[in-house]
């Protein structure tokens, strides 16, 4: 989103970037509840409820930040904008990484490659 003020009169390049923007927006909400839901053990309906509050938190003060970045900045400047709370958010997702939430059962197996198997005659 951040090159979309760049693009200039570009229809598909900004639709090309919509569509990247909104295939990993849509990712987050998935992993988020499958990592809450992984953390709340045998609290799970607790956990779930702390994903709908997540969701509507983030909706919340994403609305807020973004008309104020609108109003402050201009239509321009808010992708701009946008990529200060990514930024921080990836700073805290970083840092968080081996604490926030428990491996799930298939995560240690990514970690460690898969030795490859060639069978005789399918050369």
């Amino acid at each position: 989103m951040l090159l979309l003020p760049f693009v200039g009169g570009s229809l598909p390049f900004a639709l090309v970037l919509m569509t990247v923007w909104g295939a990993g927006l849509g990712a987050i909400g998935i992993y988020n509840q499958s990592a809450i839901l992984r953390a709340g053990r045998e609290n799970k309906d607790a956990a779930n409820g702390l994903t709908v509050l997540t969701i509507q938190l983030g909706i919340t003060i994403g609305a807020l930040y973004g008309s104020a970045a609108l109003v402050v900045a201009g239509p321009l400047l808010v992708p701009a904008a946008a990529a200060l709370p990514v930024i921080a958010a990836l700073v805290i997702t970083y840092a968080g990484k081996t604490a926030a939430y428990p491996p799930g059962p298939r995560e240690s197996v990514w970690k460690q490659p898969r030795p490859v198997v060639v069978r005789e005659g399918t050369r």
